[in-house]
């Protein structure tokens, strides 16, 4: 875990569009470390990974709380500093 701690840590699950960018991955897949269940090297985390995710890094001794805040809840604290309410999640 980063030395600032889990309050100042969020995943960033970006999808990648640009096919330069996607055909380097590829062309070079060997800069980018195997993950299971994954192509090599996969140029995004999916959201449908984010279950994952979270599961290894209970696998790892992360507590809950520290998950919570990585996968979303820092984005969520920061969102609501800067724009309100707008930024609560809609149920």
């Amino acid at each position: 875990m980063s030395p600032l701690g889990c309050s100042h840590l969020g995943l960033g699950l970006d999808y990648v569009w640009d096919m330069e960018l996607v055909a380097f991955y590829r062309n070079r897949a060997d800069l980018f470390p195997h993950i299971k269940g994954e192509q090599k090297p996969s140029p995004d985390a999916k959201p449908e990974r984010l279950s994952h995710i979270a599961q290894a890094m209970l696998d790892h001794d992360y507590p809950e709380e520290a998950i919570r805040k990585i996968v979303g809840g820092n984005h969520l604290r920061v969102g609501q500093a800067v724009c309100g309410s707008r930024a609560s999640p809609s149920r």
